[in-house]
């Protein structure tokens, strides 16, 4: 699929993964991507306090920045900057299973672009 060139899912045996707003500050989960270097350095960690008792992945990643756009619609001259974000992914059959704090949309994103 065109739209999919560039990402990755992140997969645990038969379990695909996912990654929720409201484990990253609520930042636009659009924003984050992965190193494709670092895809196998993903570590399962088994949280019995998070939505009954499930594994996350947790890894390095990146989120970019907003800033430098200067009120431009595009910016062809230079990709966004990007700083360091730990990534925690939940299994997708779980998303969407949390109570958001003060009414705030939680995304979720299962295909993350790679740098």
């Amino acid at each position: 699929v065109r739209q999919m060139q560039g990402r990755v899912a992140l997969q645990r045996g038969p379990l695909v993964y996912c990654v929720e707003g409201s484990d990253h500050d609520f930042n636009q989960v659009e924003r984050l991507s992965i190193d494709a270097a670092t895809l196998g350095q993903f570590t399962p960690e088994h949280r019995g306090d998070l939505l009954g008792g499930v594994t996350v992945l947790r890894g390095a990643g990146h989120l970019a920045k907003e800033d430098g756009w200067d009120g431009l619609l595009y910016r062809h001259n230079k990709p966004p900057s990007t700083k360091p974000i730990a990534i925690t992914a939940i299994p997708y059959y779980a998303w969407n299973n949390r109570l958001v704090p003060d009414g705030k949309v939680s995304e979720m994103k299962v295909w993350l672009r790679t740098t």
